[in-house]
């Protein structure tokens, strides 16, 4: 059994290897930062169209325990 690896074959995993870990790096910005940004600009975008002015504590819902 030949215990060598070839020379393209190891250029190969290499380049693999470094394409997932840009992937990874890449869909964890995207998923860490860019995605809750977008919530949050399109959730200020909504509130400078809305029609009815809200006082600023009025988001908060009060809780009755009974």
């Amino acid at each position: 059994m030949d215990q060598h690896i070839s020379e393209e074959r190891l250029t190969a995993f290499v380049d693999m290897a470094v394409s997932l870990g840009f992937g990874i790096l890449f869909s964890t910005f995207i998923t860490l930062v860019l995605v809750p940004n977008l919530y949050l600009i399109i959730k200020d975008i909504k509130g400078l169209f809305s029609s009815s002015k809200k006082s600023p504590g009025s988001e908060i819902n009060p809780v009755y325990v009974t």
